[in-house]
């Protein structure tokens, strides 16, 4: 009876385990994660130690910030300027 069930369970498992690895792109997202650990270990190896690469003593928050902070910042100016193009456009016309 227990060879039974297992039989009937383990296509239905194995068909909604292949539904949320479709869903979350598990297999790409792996081999991202995983060239990036091979590259991390490389770097470790050769001595490489860059601005970005990550310290155990790191927030999430401050890595995030440290990366989009500088790309607002340079919309915040991009954005400015525009705004000052078209009060100059609307003094001319």
């Amino acid at each position: 009876m227990g060879y039974a069930r297992h039989s009937v369970v383990e296509p239905r498992l194995q068909k909604k385990c292949e539904e949320v690895f479709t869903e979350y792109n598990v297999k790409h997202n792996i081999d991202i994660l995983h060239a990036v650990v091979t590259e991390a270990r490389a770097r470790k190896q050769s001595g490489e130690i860059g601005k970005d690469v990550w310290k155990e003593d790191l927030q999430p928050r401050a890595v995030v910030c440290a990366r989009t902070i500088p790309l607002w910042e340079d919309e915040a100016a991009r954005l400015r300027a525009t705004l000052e193009e078209v009060r100059d456009f609307m003094l001319i016309v």
